[in-house]
């Protein structure tokens, strides 16, 4: 029945992140799973090396590229193949992949897909973002991407999603992967948000905001800062750092960067510490959902007034006004 769906069917699907019931959610799962019954071209990767070259490999970056232009990596045996307009299949082995180049640039929709984020693992090298998902003007683009059955790490970068960045405007559906030990000055350690993201059976794990003292309003995320949609479901966010929503913050205190919509599902939250606020999540704005989940062992600073702001919320800071008991300038829970 799944084999069946259409280009379109799946599309809808894939991007209705916020609202998925149950079965939606199921379906999500069982596509994405199996992405040869949809995809419109398979771009096997063939060397863990970081390169461009005409030289007979398809490499990681190469593969992306290719998806993205539509153009053939170069013309020698063994080059990566033309992508086909939309939803290619990026298969990555397992290897370690030590980026040298930079981030790795997704413009079009398309599956990347590993075989276990133990075995197949996509490094930044302490040097760059991971990966960077945007939006394409020649010809306008708005990628679905869905990445799975990877870890993400070592990505550093001074501000926005040192693993992951979603510009808005796209869309980014990541499946049985691990987002760990990513690094950035400010906005997002392991993931930023701004377009749309559903997590499903993932984990985000260690990532930090490296100046994480004193009250800086954008040292916030070391797991995930989000300013447009995010669903999380059936994963784990734990050991992050930061100084505000450590684990997760929706939103910033700036006005500019108010938090987006965000829906939690059977998931944990655990052992997040933030310097100020939130040390599991703080929400600066935005609206949350949290059901069946756990958010436990999360710490906080204790002092309740510091300098004029409100600390605390070891699970929750809460800045918005709207949600009864958590209003603006209590320590959260």
């Amino acid at each position: 029945m799944l084999k069946k769906l259409s280009a379109a069917v799946l599309l809808s699907l894939l991007v209705s992140l916020v609202g998925l019931t149950d079965r939606e959610m199921l379906i999500t799962r069982a596509i994405i799973a199996s992405p040869t019954a949809h995809a419109s071209t398979t771009i096997p990767v063939t060397t863990e090396l970081d390169t461009v070259a005409n030289d007979g490999y398809c490499s990681l970056r190469e593969a992306i590229k290719a998806a993205n232009d539509d153009k053939a990596s170069g013309s020698r045996l063994g080059e990566c193949p033309a992508g086909s307009g939309i939803n290619e299949l990026i298969t990555v082995s397992a290897k370690t992949y030590v980026l040298t180049l930079g981030p790795l640039e997704i413009l079009d929709s398309l599956f990347l897909n590993g075989e276990g984020p133990k075995s197949t693992i996509i490094d930044g090298n302490n040097n760059s973002r991971v990966f960077s998902i945007s939006q394409s003007s020649e010809p306008p683009k708005n990628p679905t991407v869905n990445i799975s059955s990877v870890s993400i790490q070592n990505g550093m970068i001074h501000e926005g999603g040192a693993g992951i960045y979603i510009a808005k405007g796209t869309h980014l559906n990541l499946i049985n992967s691990i987002v760990r030990n990513n690094e950035a000055i400010s906005l997002g350690g392991g993931i930023m948000n701004e377009g749309s993201l559903l997590i499903i059976d993932s984990t985000i794990q260690n990532n930090k905001i490296s100046l994480s003292g004193g009250g800086g309003q954008q040292f916030t995320g070391g797991g995930i800062v989000n300013t447009g949609i995010l669903k999380i479901d059936g994963s784990t966010i734990s050991g992050n750092e930061a100084t505000r929503g450590a684990g997760i913050s929706n939103g910033t205190p700036f006005l500019s960067r108010r938090g987006g919509r965000v829906e939690i599902t059977n998931s944990t939250i655990s052992g997040n510490k933030a310097s100020t606020q939130g040390g599991g999540i703080a929400n600066y704005g935005g609206t949350m959902s949290i059901r069946f989940s756990t958010i436990t062992e999360n710490e906080a600073n204790t002092e309740l007034k510091v300098g004029g702001e409100f600390r605390g919320g070891d699970g929750i800071y809460n800045s918005d006004t709207s949600t009864p008991n958590l209003g603006r300038g209590e320590p959260g829970i």
